[in-house]
């Protein structure tokens, strides 16, 4: 019998665990439910054994407890940067994953994992474990659980704004390069807050360059942002500063910025390699893998990889069995793509290496009029590879000096940008938020208001009947990383604006007067209801994913 539901778990909270576990049983009590845990503290094998359990579990969502490690950012980057290669694998792209904290200071510590677009909640674990569970659960599932009713401000038409937390990939001495989840447009002047050093006060930025992919973090956009410096003679602002200052900047900082040397690309569909070549580690060499290309090779116009490793998959009609939307299959017709597309870019040659291929490197070179591919019989594997890039660095990379882009590490807050755009909020719970929006925005998205504290929510399909005004999308985010102390300021606003119906999005304890607070007291927070109990289904479908554009 195959399970029907699936959660893996990271951590060594054992009492936490056993309420996920207690939670599905009460759920899903018709279904066959697996749930594992991997402890984290003093396990050797921890990477080789997440890889090995993701690939043999397939599991529906993971949880990753950062409670006893939030301190030490050699193992938080280590996990991060391996989910990150799973990720990269189309059976793992849907795999929601989600971080746990004890309290808000640790979350802070690590700000950075909400800019790794990775994450797509956050939970400070306590007295509302509950709705955790719930909200994962409906993440994972997209299924018509049944929440609480809370109480609700809505019918609300207040003007504000929202942030989307974005990270920073590289820095030239002129623009930054961004990925996001939120798409930005060219030339577009758009606004976001930095926090690269306390003199870089630049707040609107001029986009020149965006693509649908992203290169190095799990978003859906790369982008360049141009920075507009003032002119030689223009007045220096508290919004604007000249050039050579954030050159001085940059050069006063290499020590602490990664260096790109060069690129190399793997395409491989096997999950036996992926298990390998995730414990991997080349400071020098800026690694993308990736099971399957997108159609339109974007990465390959982005990146312009110096080595490109191409496993051919193990179909005998690639063409037909394969069907991974806008996905090409690792076959001679993509191969075919690629090296057209590598003509298009003069003096661009890099060297292609073919796995599971059965022509010669000499017959390859003849059909594609292209010397720079070499062609093995054998599988992939870690060992060939690891060969293949011992001599590319000694032959290649030892021989050049690193461009002049950098990039932050993983675990370095300064990589964080924030964009801004605007919003009309129409109602508010202290679980839920709706809000309007010009722009589409992907479910499972996390974005960040700044009412009544730093309120982090992701964007999920409606639990409830939201109508589209006019051009204006309608959208619904589940509310999350909120302590105990934060839920009770948020019950505060909720009844404040119900009560006030106030002209703004604002909250201030202030303008909670004598009166209003007895009228808070006597609402009722939330109506329950009998928790609703999941009938078995045959497979997970994921509905409202497959008629939007979603992360997952």
């Amino acid at each position: 019998m195959t399970d029907n539901r699936k959660i893996l778990y990271i951590g060594d909270d054992d009492i936490f665990f056993r309420d996920l576990k207690s939670f599905y049983d009460r759920k899903c009590s018709r279904e066959t439910v697996l749930t594992k845990q991997i402890v984290i503290t003093d396990n050797p094998d921890l990477i080789v054994e997440l890889s090995k359990t993701f690939i043999k579990m397939m599991p529906h969502l993971c949880i990753l407890d950062f409670s006893k490690i939030y301190l030490d950012t050699k193992l938080i980057s280590d996990l991060l940067s391996h989910l990150l290669i799973l990720k990269r694998h189309h059976l793992f792209r849907p795999v929601p994953i989600f971080s746990l904290f004890t309290s808000l200071e640790e979350f802070n510590n690590i700000k950075f994992i909400a800019a790794s677009g990775i994450i797509v909640y956050s939970h400070i674990k306590g007295e509302n474990d509950d709705t955790f569970f719930n909200d994962s659960f409906y993440i994972a599932y997209e299924e018509n659980a049944k929440f609480p009713k809370y109480a609700i401000a809505d019918h609300l038409a207040l003007n504000h704004y929202f942030h989307a937390p974005s990270t920073i990939t590289g820095i030239s001495s002129d623009a930054l390069q961004i990925e996001s989840d939120i798409e930005p447009k060219i030339d577009e002047d758009i606004e976001a807050r930095t926090n690269l050093f306390p003199e870089f006060k630049i707040k609107k930025f001029d986009v020149s360059f965006k693509e649908e992919s992203s290169i190095y973090y799990d978003y859906l956009y790369n982008a360049e942002f141009r920075i507009p410096f003032a002119g030689p003679w223009d007045e220096i602002t508290e919004d604007s500063m000249q050039k050579d200052t954030f050159e001085t900047w940059i050069d006063f900082n290499r020590e602490q910025l990664k260096s790109i040397y060069s690129s190399v690309l793997i395409v491989s569909n096997s999950l036996e390699f992926l298990t390998d070549f995730s414990q991997y580690q080349n400071l020098k060499i800026n690694f993308y893998f990736i099971s399957h290309l997108h159609s339109g090779l974007e990465i390959i116009k982005i990146l312009k990889p110096n080595l490109i490793i191409f496993s051919f998959d193990n179909l005998h009609d690639e063409d037909e069995k394969f069907n991974i939307p806008h996905r090409l299959p690792n076959s001679l017709n993509t191969l075919t793509q690629i090296v057209t597309l590598i003509r298009t870019f003069p003096g661009y040659i890099p060297v292609i290496v073919t796995f599971n291929n059965p022509s010669s490197s000499e017959a390859s070179q003849k059909v594609y009029n292209y010397n720079a591919i070499i062609s093995s019989p054998a599988e992939i594997s870690m060992s060939l590879v690891k060969q293949l890039l011992e001599n590319f660095e000694k032959n290649y990379i030892e021989k050049v000096e690193p461009d002049q882009t950098f990039k932050f590490h993983l675990t370095d807050n300064r990589r964080i940008i924030e964009v801004k755009r605007n919003t009309t909020i129409t109602s508010l719970t202290e679980h839920e938020i709706t809000f309007l929006c010009e722009f589409e925005i992907p479910y499972y998205t996390t974005i960040k208001f700044d009412q009544p504290f730093d309120l982090y929510v992701t964007v999920v399909p409606s639990t409830r009947q939201i109508e589209n005004q006019g051009s204006r999308k309608h959208y619904m985010g589940f509310i999350h990383t909120v302590s105990e102390i934060q839920l009770q300021t948020m019950r505060q606003f909720v009844n404040y604006l119900l009560f006030k119906r106030p002209k703004e999005f604002l909250f201030d304890i202030k303008l909670i007067d004598e009166e209003l607070q007895k009228q808070i007291k006597a609402a009722p927070r939330v109506m329950t209801e009998e928790p609703q109990k999941i009938e078995k289904v045959p497979e997970i479908k994921r509905e409202a994913s497959a008629s939007h554009k979603s992360k997952l």
